[in-house]
C-alpha cells in the first residue's frame, strides 16, 4: 500500500516537472529518455566539451558535491553545453539542470574563470531558477547570490550583467547549488544567448601603443595610441625615461629625460583611466643621421693636441693635408651641449705652423660627419723673461727668454731698448750709462707670431746715498715739518722722541704732519730715502720761537683815567696808541713784568670815544694781533621813561648820557630816537594805546647797552575840570577819568582820618560822587583810577 501511495505522489511531482519545463524545447519525456540512455548522454556531453572554451559559462564546470538516493548519475541531471529555446524563439547555450523525483539529492558545482590582469570583462549571461516540493536552489555569481527558495523561482531566463576590471590576475567563480527532498523538482540553468558577442563575455584590453622610428640623439619619442591614455617610456633597465598623454588626434610626443642611444631597446606601455596597462611594445633606437661636423679649435704647435667637441660617443678621426690619419679618439669627455661631448687627441705625427688639419666624426651606425678644417697656429704667449740682477754701476741688461728668435723689449721710464733671444735662449742689452738705483725696468718677450709675454719687472739696486734734504724753519707753533728732497723719496722725521714719515712729491717738496706742537729749542732730524734705496745723511733742526703773543688785554679806560693797565705775555713790550677826534695820535710804550702785567701813565685824560689800539711784541720779535678799544664815559649809563597813559601820543624820557641811542617798544611796535645834549628824548608814538599794553626799551652808548624797567600803558590820571573844582561846602564832586574805570577818592579833613569813596565813570568818563557832608577848607582830596587791575598815578588837590 505504501508503495502505491508513493508512486502516485511521484506521478504528481512528475506532472509538476512537466509544467516546469514547458518553456524548454525538449519535452520532459524526452529528457527522461535521455536519462535512461547513457550513450545519448555521453554523446551530448562530448559535444559540450568540444564546445568548451575558457570563458564559456555553459561548459567547463567542476562538480564539487553530488548525491542522489536513487543513484541517478550526475551526467543525467546536470547537462553542460545544453541548447535550450524559449517560447519567444530565443536560444541559449547553458549549463542545465531539470529533474523531478530523483530521491533526496544535493548538488554543488563551480565554473571558475581565470581573469587576466589588465583586461576588462563584460559578462552578459542568462539564468533560470524554479523549484517545487520544498527544494532550494541558488546561483552565486562570485558572491552575488540568486535564490529560488520554496516552490518559487524564475522560468523565463533572467539577464545577469557584470563588468570586471582586472587590476591583477584573479578568479571569478560561478556556483550552482541545490538541496532537493525526495519528492521534488528543480529547474536551474546559466548560459548565454546564442548569437551574443563573445558567447556572453566581451573582453576588453588596453591596446599597445605604436612607436614611430626612434632616432639616436633625440630626447623625445612619438607615436599613436588611444586619446587620453598615458604612455610610459622605459629603457632596457626598466628605468622610466619619460611619459605623456595621447592627444585628441590619437598621437603623442613625449619629451625624454635623456638622449636616446643608438641600438638600445626602448619599451612603451599605454595606461588607461582605470590604471590598466597594455602589453609593452619594444623598438630599437636607430641612427640614420650623420653627426654634426665637429667643433674644433686651432692646433697649438707647441701642444700637438686636437681639442674640440663632437657627437657624444662618436669616433673622431684626424687627417693631414695628405690624407694621412694623424690621430684618433672618442668624444666621451665633458658634455658640451646639443648632444656633444668634448675630446682631446694627441697627434701621432708632428705638425707645423700653417698646416691644415681635417677632423671628422663617425657615429656607431657608421654615419660620417662633414670634416672640419683647422690650422696649426702659435697663440701661446712666451713665458715671463728671467732678468739677471742689475745695480746702478752696471751697463748691461741680461737674462733668459723662452722662445728662440723672440724679441726682448726693455722699458726704462720713457726709454725703450731692444734685444733678441739667441739659440741658447739667452739675451743681453747694452746700456750707454748705468741706471740710477731704484729705477724699475719692465722686460717683455714677443715671439715671431706677435704673442707677448707677461712683463718681468726688476728694480735696479742702488749703491749711492740719497741726497741730504733741505728743511724749512720749524716753529714752536708749527704743525708740520716741510722742506725739499729727492723727488718721490721717503722722508723720515725725528723730533724730540717722536717719529713721523712722509713722501716727497714729484718736485721733491714734502710735508710731514705733526701730531703735536713742540716748544722752542726742541731738537730734530730729517732723512730721505730716494730711488737708490739708501738713506741720506740726517739734517738737524731746532724748533724756533715763531709764535706771536696773544693780543694784550687792556682794562677799561674812562674819560677821567690817567693810567692804562692790562696784561700780556711776560716781558713782552706793549705799544698803545690813542686816536684823538682831531686826527692826532698819542703813543705810549711799556714792557710787561715777569707776570705779564703793565701800567702806563698818561700825560692827560682823553675824551670819551677816543680810539685805543695796542700790540705786544715778545723777545723773539713776534708781534701780536692788535687789541682795539675806546675811552669810555665815566657816567653810568641809565634810562628812565615817564609812564605812558591811555591819553598819550608821545613818550618822554631821559638818558644819563647825551646823544645816546634809544629804542622803545610798545606792544609789537618799535621806535628809535637819540637823546639830546641834556639826555632828554621825545618819541612820537603815533596813536593812543590800550591800557595794559607792554612797554619796554633800552639805551646804547659806546658799545654799552642798558635796559629800562618794563612798564605797561596806564589809565589817565583823574582830573578835576576847571568848572568843577571842589570848593568848601560842596556835596557833589565830579572827577574825569577813562570811561568805565573805577575811581577811588580819599577825602582827608585836616588832622582827621580819610573817608574813601569809589565810583565807576560813565560813558563820558565822569565819576560823580555825592557826599553825605560837605567838604571843608584844607581837606585833602587824593584819587586814582583803575582798569583791569592797572592803576593810574594819584592825583591830589587841597580844598581852599
Amino acid at each position: 500500500m505504501k508503495k502505491t501511495k508513493l508512486s502516485k505522489f511521484a506521478k504528481l511531482v512528475a506532472a509538476g516537472a512537466i509544467a516546469s519545463t514547458v518553456l524548454t524545447s525538449i519535452p520532459f519525456e524526452k529528457d527522461v529518455k535521455a536519462q535512461n540512455n547513457p550513450k545519448a548522454t555521453q554523446l551530448n556531453t562530448v559535444k559540450a566539451r568540444a564546445a568548451t572554451n575558457s570563458l564559456d559559462i555553459s561548459t567547463g564546470w567542476n562538480v564539487l558535491n553530488y548525491s542522489s538516493d536513487l543513484d541517478v548519475p550526475v551526467q543525467n541531471t546536470f547537462l553542460q553545453g545544453r541548447k535550450i529555446q524559449t517560447l519567444n524563439g530565443d536560444s541559449f547555450n547553458s549549463a542545465y539542470i531539470n529533474f523531478a523525483n530523483i530521491g533526496n539529492s544535493v548538488f554543488k558545482a563551480q565554473r571558475v574563470f581565470h581573469l587576466e590582469k589588465g583586461k576588462t570583462y563584460n559578462f552578459s549571461w542568462y539564468y533560470q531558477l524554479r523549484v517545487l516540493g520544498g527544494a532550494s536552489a541558488s546561483i552565486s555569481f562570485n558572491g552575488d547570490i540568486k535564490t529560488a527558495d520554496g516552490d518559487l523561482g524564475f522560468l523565463q531566463p533572467q539577464q545577469y550583467q557584470k563588468t570586471i576590471v582586472a587590476k591583477e590576475d584573479q578568479d571569478y567563480t560561478v556556483t550552482l547549488e541545490y538541496d532537493a527532498p525526495k519528492y521534488s523538482n528543480v529547474l536551474m540553468s546559466v548560459g548565454y544567448k546564442i548569437g551574443d558577442e563573445g558567447n556572453g563575455v566581451v573582453t576588453e584590453e588596453v591596446p599597445a601603443p605604436k612607436l614611430s622610428t626612434l632616432e639616436a640623439g633625440q630626447k623625445q619619442a612619438q607615436g599613436t595610441g588611444v586619446s587620453g591614455n598615458r604612455v610610459v617610456i622605459k629603457d632596457a633597465s626598466g628605468q622610466e625615461i619619460g611619459s605623456g598623454v595621447v592627444g585628441q588626434n590619437g598621437q603623442f610626443l613625449i619629451g625624454l629625460k635623456r638622449s636616446l642611444i643608438y641600438d638600445e631597446t626602448i619599451t612603451a606601455v599605454q595606461i588607461d583611466s582605470n590604471g590598466m596597462a597594455s602589453e609593452p611594445v619594444s623598438a630599437k633606437v636607430e641612427d640614420n643621421v650623420a653627426p654634426d661636423k665637429p667643433i674644433v679649435k686651432d692646433i697649438e704647435v707647441s701642444e700637438q693636441i686636437v681639442n674640440g667637441s663632437a657627437e657624444t660617443g662618436s669616433k673622431v678621426i684626424v687627417t693631414n693635408a695628405q690624407g694621412d690619419v694623424v690621430g684618433e679618439g672618442v668624444a666621451n669627455g665633458a658634455a658640451a651641449g646639443n648632444g656633444q661631448s668634448k675630446f682631446s687627441i694627441h697627434l701621432t705625427q708632428p705638425v707645423k705652423i700653417g698646416d691644415k688639419i681635417a677632423v671628422k666624426a663617425v657615429d656607431e651606425a657608421g654615419n660620417e660627419s662633414t670634416a672640419t678644417t683647422v690650422s696649426v697656429v702659435d697663440t701661446v704667449k712666451p713665458g715671463v723673461p728671467v732678468v739677471n740682477p742689475i745695480d746702478d754701476t752696471m751697463k748691461q741688461i741680461s737674462g733668459t727668454g723662452s722662445k728662440v728668435g723672440s724679441q726682448i723689449v726693455a722699458s726704462i721710464n720713457d726709454q725703450v731698448l731692444y734685444g733678441k733671444v739667441g739659440e741658447d735662449k739667452h739675451f743681453s742689452i747694452n746700456l750707454d750709462k748705468p741706471i740710477p738705483g731704484g729705477t724699475k725696468i719692465k722686460v717683455v718677450e714677443i715671439d715671431t707670431q706677435n704673442n707677448q709675454s707677461d712683463p718681468a719687472v726688476v728694480t735696479v739696486k742702488g749703491t749711492k746715498k740719497t741726497a741730504v734734504p733741505v728743511v724749512n724753519v720749524v716753529g714752536d707753533s708749527s704743525k708740520s715739518v716741510t722742506g725739499k728732497a729727492e723727488p718721490n723719496s721717503q722722508i723720515k722725521v725725528i723730533i724730540g722722541r717722536d717719529f713721523y714719515t712722509a713722501k716727497a712729491d714729484s718736485n721733491g717738496a714734502f710735508v710731514a704732519r705733526l701730531n703735536d706742537i713742540y716748544p722752542k729749542d726742541t731738537k730734530g732730524t730729517v732723512t730721505a730715502t730716494g730711488q737708490s734705496g739708501i738713506e741720506s745723511d740726517p739734517v738737524e733742526f731746532t724748533v724756533e720761537d715763531t709764535t706771536a703773543p696773544e693780543s694784550p688785554t687792556l682794562d677799561t679806560v674812562l674819560n677821567t683815567s690817567t693810567q692804562i693797565s692790562g696784561t700780556t705775555e711776560p716781558l713782552a713790550t706793549v705799544r698803545v696808541s690813542l686816536g684823538l677826534p682831531n686826527g692826532s695820535i698819542a703813543s705810549y710804550i711799556k714792557q710787561a713784568d715777569q707776570s705779564g702785567k703793565f701800567t702806563i701813565n698818561l700825560a692827560r685824560t682823553f675824551p670819551a670815544e677816543t680810539t685805543i689800539s695796542a700790540t705786544a711784541e715778545d723777545p723773539s720779535g713776534n708781534v701780536s694781533s692788535e687789541f682795539e678799544s675806546m675811552v669810555m664815559d665815566a657816567t653810568e649809563l641809565a634810562m628812565t621813561l615817564t609812564p605812558i597813559t591811555s591819553q598819550d601820543k608821545h613818550a618822554r624820557g631821559n638818558v644819563s648820557r647825551p646823544n645816546s641811542n634809544v629804542t622803545l617798544q610798545i606792544g609789537d611796535r618799535l621806535f628809535t630816537t637819540k637823546s639830546d645834549e641834556n639826555g632828554n628824548f621825545v618819541v612820537d608814538i603815533e596813536r593812543r594805546y590800550p591800557i595794559g599794553t607792554p612797554v619796554s626799551g633800552y639805551v646804547t652808548s659806546m658799545k654799552e647797552k642798558v635796559d629800562m624797567k618794563d612798564q605797561v600803558v596806564e589809565p589817565r590820571i583823574p582830573t578835576f575840570e576847571t568848572g568843577n573844582l571842589p570848593a568848601p561846602g560842596d556835596l557833589m564832586l565830579v572827577i574825569n577819568a577813562d570811561p568805565g574805570s573805577l575811581v577811588t577818592l580819599s577825602i582827608t579833613p585836616w588832622h582827621e582820618s580819610p573817608d574813601v569813596l569809589q565810583q565807576v565813570t560813565n560813558s563820558n568818563g565822569q565819576a560823580i560822587f555825592r557826599l553825605t557832608k560837605p567838604i571843608a577848607s584844607m581837606d585833602s582830596l587824593d584819587c586814582y583810577s583803575e582798569v583791569d587791575g592797572v592803576k593810574s598815578h594819584i592825583s591830589s588837590i587841597v580844598v581852599f
